[in-house]
């Protein structure tokens, strides 16, 4: 004799009233020539009542700015939202979001995860770079990491050091010694429109 298993559902109850916060779509994993973004929040509706009013706080290198949407998201339904658009200059930026309503029954489910932003700069052709001034800076990531280890800088070490002119910037893994193992980081050139250029080249 076989007995048929059984199985049974298990039901859940909504909150009255939960938005959550799914995901942040609209900014690149990849470099950013043009370092202009206009992120999206998917957001949805976890509770039983209509959410007409969601208020957003989104976090850029820290600094929070407000926002707040209106419309009518019925309960289990999702949406994205378009938050304002925003530049940032060359470099590394973190972005987060926050999505909270009016009786919202979980705190947890309100956040992003952290975004990494590589924000870069448009380029321009038949121009030298001499790093020597801030606006020369390159942008500069690690892998796995929220550290910069290539340093623009005067070299204090033997490989790099120019006797000639030794007030000279220039960048290095390690401006007093040796690279570092297991380490990898890298230095990104401006973006530059090639082809406008015939036999282009970059020279180091």
């Amino acid at each position: 004799m076989v007995e048929a298993s059984r199985q049974s559902v298990m039901q859940t109850t909504l909150a009255p009233t939960d938005v959550k916060l799914v995901s942040v779509s609209g900014i690149s994993d990849s470099i950013e020539c043009n370092a202009v973004v206009t992120p999206q929040v998917e957001i949805k509706n976890n509770g039983v009542s209509t959410i007409t009013s969601v208020d957003f706080i989104y976090f850029v290198d820290g600094v929070d700015t407000n926002y707040n949407w209106t419309g009518n998201l019925v309960s289990e339904a999702s949406t994205f939202v378009s938050l304002p658009q925003f530049s940032l200059s060359k470099g590394l930026h973190t972005f987060t979001a926050v999505a909270n309503t009016t009786n919202d029954a979980f705190a947890s489910n309100n956040n992003s995860e952290d975004k990494i932003i590589l924000a870069n700069a448009p380029g321009t052709t038949d121009v030298i770079n001499t790093f020597e001034t801030v606006n020369e800076m390159l942008l500069v990531f690690d892998e796995g990491s929220s550290t910069k280890y290539w340093t623009r800088g005067i070299p204090a070490g033997n490989v790099l050091n120019d006797t000639e002119n030794p007030s000279n910037q220039v960048y290095g893994t390690n401006l007093e010694g040796q690279y570092s193992h297991n380490t990898k980081s890298y230095l990104v050139s401006e973006c530059y429109d090639l082809t406008t250029i015939s036999n282009p080249r970059n020279k180091f």
